[in-house]
């Protein structure tokens, strides 16, 4: 499983270029799957703080559901996970992180997807609260 995938930013649905951002640079290996929920609270409030500064008004939950919803689509990581798991030969290889063995890679995959399901949870709840499904 390596980290090859790539990642683009540019116009697009509120809260996209965030996600690929937080996500991608923990899968990368820039960033420790560990410490995720900071890395998201920060990055998350700074986004949110500076579309206010540029005079955004919106609600904050809608900013957070396209953000959540965003990290949820990245479900590849989740099957590369889990052929790495279950031992199909698939090594887990993390970017930048070049120097991690195998296994710590894995265990960062781990918590990554741990998180992208929490997310996938979150924007679940608001896209119910919105009624955007039942």
């Amino acid at each position: 499983m390596s980290g090859s995938r790539g990642e683009a930013i540019g116009p697009g649905t509120v809260g996209a270029e965030i996600a690929t951002l937080v996500f991608g640079t923990m899968r990368r290996g820039d960033f420790s799957a560990e410490r995720a929920t900071d890395l998201d609270r920060e990055v998350f409030s700074g986004y949110l703080a500076g579309l206010c500064d540029a005079g955004w008004q919106g609600d904050p939950d809608l900013l957070r559901l396209g953000y959540t919803a965003a990290v949820a689509l990245r479900w590849f990581l989740l099957r590369g996970t889990l052929r790495a798991l279950t031992g199909d030969g698939t090594p887990a290889i993390r970017g930048r992180a070049g120097t991690e063995s195998g296994e710590r890679a894995l265990e960062q995959f781990i918590l990554l997807s741990l998180f992208l399901l929490e997310c996938a949870d979150e924007a679940r709840r608001l896209a119910r609260r919105f009624a955007l499904i039942p």
